[in-house]
């Protein structure tokens, strides 16, 4: 299919290259920009500021909302907790008054209570508070070898949940990849058991994951880029490969009855720039302004055209996608 310079080549040259329309050209397009567009976008700008403000409101809004309905939710809870009340005095009074139970069989059945009405000592303060009274009232109670009992008892409690925090804590490090961490935690005590050595595995396994998912983040990034600026440069190509000789042959240079000697490549005046801006894409360091307007003075169009041509077919196989042959295989792994 024939090839329409205004239909086909022009749109694609203003995409691409929009001062080469020409002094008036831009002027009007300055001009349209700065009477039309920026108002419009200083309006949209307004806009989008009011909506952000309206949303910023409604945000607060909610935040209040939900503020208060987890203070209705607290205060209900507590009232819920407090109808346990009952319930909790009768069975504290039991026991503190059960002569045929010692002081630490005292101690045990209300940290069983504690334990059976745990929710609502969370909810309420004032139930809390009666399971606080109630082991000090059996701590005036115990004897000294019952004391040492209660001691042992609490530290087995405290040495539990420094382990459960323990836990949780390599547990969270071990999920964030963090190995060094994990390290200093299992070879805190001197000793390396089998849950340790499984914290250890299991923290390098994390970060080869985590390293492999971020290495083929920036594999996919680097291909999406690539694809980008190989599909740039194959619409450049296509664009200088598009432009046609603008030279006539010259009929007064016949020699006898034998056709006309074909004339030269002779680029347009309008192709001339485009190829510059080009040069300019492809390596600013290297083509300089001053350097692409020597080219443009010294160098014959088709010369020109050709060192464009060549260095966006260079730059087409530098980024195109590398295919193995099939002869590597001949050869060994």
């Amino acid at each position: 299919m024939a090839i329409d310079y205004d239909q086909d080549i022009a749109p694609l040259r203003q995409q691409y290259f929009p001062m080469i329309a020409g002094d008036k050209g831009f002027d009007q397009a300055m001009k349209f920009r700065q009477e039309t567009i920026m108002p419009m976008q200083l309006h949209t700008m307004k806009l989008e500021q009011h909506s952000m403000s309206m949303r910023q409101q409604d945000i607060a809004y909610e935040n209040q909302k939900l503020s208060l309905q987890k203070a209705r939710k607290a205060a209900q809870n507590q009232n819920d907790a407090l109808e346990y009340r009952p319930r909790i005095d009768s069975l504290i009074n039991g026991i503190l008054d059960d002569d045929t139970l010692s002081p630490l069989e005292k101690s045990e059945e209300i940290a069983r209570g504690q334990m059976a009405f745990a929710p609502q000592i969370t909810h309420s303060p004032a139930i809390s508070n009666i399971f606080g009274a109630a082991f000090k009232v059996i701590g005036s109670q115990i004897s000294a070898e019952d004391k040492v009992e209660l001691d042992k008892a609490k530290d087995l409690i405290i040495k539990q949940k420094e382990q459960k925090d323990f836990i949780d804590a390599i547990t969270f490090a071990v999920r964030s990849g963090d190995e060094d961490l994990v390290n200093r935690m299992v070879l805190e005590d001197g000793e390396l058991s089998l849950n340790d050595e499984a914290y250890q595995s299991g923290v390098k396994a994390t970060k080869s994951t985590m390293v492999a998912n971020a290495q083929n983040t920036k594999r996919q990034g680097q291909e999406a880029d690539r694809k980008e600026r190989f599909e740039n440069i194959k619409n450049f190509y296509e664009t200088v490969s598009a432009f046609e000789s603008v030279a006539v042959t010259d009929i007064t240079k016949r020699i006898g009855d034998g056709p006309a000697p074909i004339p030269p490549f002779k680029l347009s005046p309008d192709d001339k720039p485009v190829l510059g801006s080009v040069l300019a894409y492809l390596d600013p360091v290297e083509y300089t302004t001053s350097k692409i307007q020597g080219l443009i003075s010294s160098s014959s169009d088709v010369a020109l055209r050709r060192l464009v041509l060549d260095l966006l077919a260079t730059k087409m196989a530098a980024l195109s996608p590398i295919v193995e042959s099939k002869l590597a295989g001949a050869y060994g792994d």
